[in-house]
């Protein structure tokens, strides 16, 4: 099974700023060293690598990011709403870059908002990462723990396919449906190991008490043999 981070990418920002971005291309903005408060600098070249291609963010948005991914592009009044939260197969990590693109153009557009990445718990890599957007500045800080934000992110997944489709959400990498529960990874199906939990001891095997034998009868007592009767001797005459 392969592993994979989600991203879960939250943006507001005015509505005509919104307009201006949408035309403008992902490849076009870089990315400074160390915009993504991972610890680990591969797997931050890994999320960042830039988009070579022409697309815009309009289009970009549109991608297919999966059937169980959220994606919202909306406009009230003044204001817009972009969220992308979806979750990114190793080989797919790239696909995080124009999202964190989108990120750091809503900063000089007076937007909000955050751009998380997240340990789907089948990676062997950090927790992962926070990005928060606001006052016109992007502060990155690494997760503690993956855990809780996981399962807050993937029970909202599985209640937006619920609505959108009024079908159970699909483990994109088993192939079942997804319960959710508390405190059970919803990708490996398999519950999260509270910290510093203490395991009951394991009970001693007891050594089954044998069999019994059942009861032997008494051999039968032999009976003395009978006496003979004393024969009477012949006697003289």
């Amino acid at each position: 099974m392969s592993w994979a981070f989600l991203a879960d990418l939250d943006v507001t920002l005015p509505a005509q700023a919104w307009t201006r971005i949408q035309a403008k291309r992902p490849r076009d903005i870089s990315l400074a060293k160390g915009w993504s408060g991972l610890e680990e600098a591969t797997l931050e070249d890994a999320f960042g690598r830039p988009l070579r291609s022409a697309e815009t963010f309009a289009q970009v948005i549109a991608w297919d990011w999966g059937k169980d991914a959220i994606v919202v592009d909306e406009v009230t009044g003044d204001g817009a709403r972009v969220r992308v939260c979806a979750a990114l197969d190793k080989s797919l990590l790239d696909m995080a870059f124009p999202l964190a693109a989108l990120l750091e153009a809503a900063r000089s557009e007076g937007g909000a908002g955050s751009l998380r990445l997240v340990n789907d718990g089948t990676s062997g890599a950090e927790a992962g990462s926070e990005m928060i957007l606001a006052g016109g500045r992007i502060e990155a800080t690494p997760l503690d723990d993956f855990e809780e934000l996981l399962e807050e992110l993937a029970g909202e997944m599985l209640q937006h396919r619920m609505r959108s489709g009024g079908k159970p959400m699909i483990n994109p990498f088993t192939g079942k449906a997804i319960v959710v529960k508390e405190r059970i990874n919803p990708f490996t199906g398999k519950p999260f190991e509270a910290p510093n939990a203490k395991k009951a001891p394991a009970k001693k095997a007891t050594k089954a008490a044998p069999a019994k034998r059942p009861p032997t009868k008494d051999p039968p007592t032999k009976k003395p043999p009978a006496k003979k009767p004393p024969t009477k001797k012949a006697t003289k005459k």
